[in-house]
């Protein structure tokens, strides 16, 4: 029970402290959204044990049972006595090899600590999520404004369902996007020219802050391999598109870039590595208008191998999806990030060209679609400022000088406002 109020508490004080630099209401509501989250959980758990008699929602079709089955024995070991290779041993003996290990892992530790190992994971889940969000609002809060960062925020925390909804299930996905959400908030600091990043970094602090982003990629290799492999693909394409290379030099290196990734894929060595289920990589269809649609508008709402659970997910992306776009045309040199091509990456490959699945797979691309939606209503109100700087201007006494006060707004939100830290 202590290590159930040790996740509550931390739920709330984390967040609060990383938020400090916003307002007291604004921080009010980080408070009440964060409550929800917990209320939700515990009221949740207490129904599904109290209606089935287990923690868990039996479900063949996903992995809830294999990860339950295969660490809850754990709870008689001391506290932190286990190791990966027993967790290892634990889901060989009953479901096979698998290099994602991460996930059992955590759950394991976590029966060591609490006789309510699931309802401690469902905490964690959720604690980690806000934590990591709140970081990404830091960097929101830099680049967009309170207001903005903050509408990004209660977005994510209220409307995105699928972030209770997979913190509840027994399934490592909310895990992967709270690691997610922790690497795009160091990325979008370090992958910047110095003179933007958030605050000059000295020796150490990048230092640290890469050792940071290694160790997530590590973390993520853990619980999902090919995630670390395209993020660092994306992060490799972000580098040479911001190189100082010609223009050619550059275009030569991101299509051999590309093929190489695109043979990789087909490969039968990324095959073992991504298999999932009966072990099938589906065709390539990369230049058919089947396998785009497929990828980045699959499955509709409606599809009847959508479980009904998963409908409002879906809703929420496709309410996203054509702004977003926008956005991202309305702004594309500005846009040409590691965000981009994650985006792209992710969609593709893990949401219905190569491998499939797309509910799950496509979770983490909702914070860099709220991101560019920022961006781009922070570059519209930029905009708007100037014009109406430039409108009092043309009224008022000649003899004033405005001057200071335009190139301010220029600066700060006009036609040279940073989107996405490019």
């Amino acid at each position: 029970m202590l290590a159930l109020m040790l996740l509550i508490i931390l739920s709330f004080v984390i967040p609060y402290r990383i938020l400090r630099p916003f307002n007291g209401s604004q921080k009010m509501l980080v408070m009440a959204m964060v409550a929800g989250h917990v209320i939700v959980m515990l009221a949740w758990h207490w129904h599904v044990v109290e209606t089935t008699d287990f923690p868990i929602i039996m479900d063949a079709k996903v992995d809830t049972q294999k990860y339950y089955w295969s660490t809850m024995y754990f709870a008689d070991r001391l506290p932190f006595g286990v190791s990966i290779r027993d967790v290892k041993a634990s889901l060989a003996a009953r479901y096979g090899e698998t290099k994602h290990i991460g996930y059992p892992y955590v759950l394991a530790l976590l029966w060591t600590l609490t006789p309510y190992g699931i309802l401690a994971v469902r905490l964690f889940k959720t604690m980690l999520f806000f934590v990591s969000l709140s970081f990404l609002a830091r960097v929101w809060r830099t680049d967009y404004g309170d207001r903005l960062a903050m509408w990004g925020f209660v977005f994510l925390g209220v409307i995105f369902t699928p972030a209770v909804l997979y913190n509840f299930r027994n399934l490592k996905d909310g895990l992967l996007l709270a690691l997610f959400m922790f690497l795009m908030a160091l990325l979008d600091t370090l992958l910047r020219p110095r003179e933007r990043r958030l605050y000059p970094m000295s020796r150490r602090q990048l230092i640290c802050s890469w050792a940071a982003v290694l160790f997530l990629l590590y973390a993520i290799s853990t619980v999902r391999i090919y995630s670390t492999a395209i993020v660092m693909v994306a992060v490799t394409m972000h580098l040479v598109t911001a190189s100082k290379m010609g223009i050619k030099a550059r275009i030569s290196l991101l299509l051999a870039l590309t093929v190489i990734g695109l043979a990789g894929l087909q490969s039968g060595f990324f095959g073992n590595i991504v298999a999932i289920g009966s072990g099938r990589i589906r065709k390539l269809t990369l230049f058919t208008v089947y396998g785009l649609g497929q990828a980045f508008l699959s499955p509709l709402p409606w599809n009847p191998e959508l479980e009904r659970y998963l409908a409002f997910f879906y809703w929420i992306y496709w309410a996203l999806f054509p702004y977003t776009i926008y956005a991202v045309v309305r702004h594309l040199r500005k846009n040409m990030t590691w965000h981009l091509y994650l985006y792209l990456m992710v969609s593709y490959v893990a949401s219905g060209g190569i491998i499939g699945d797309p509910p799950r797979k496509r979770l983490v691309v909702h914070p860099i679609m709220v991101g560019w939606i920022l961006a781009h209503l922070a570059y519209v109100k930029g905009k708007n400022l100037v014009s109406a700087s430039r409108m009092s201007e043309s009224e008022v006494l000649e003899d004033y000088d405005y001057s200071h006060d335009e190139e301010h707004v220029l600066v700060g939100a006009g036609e040279d406002y940073t989107i996405n830290g490019d």
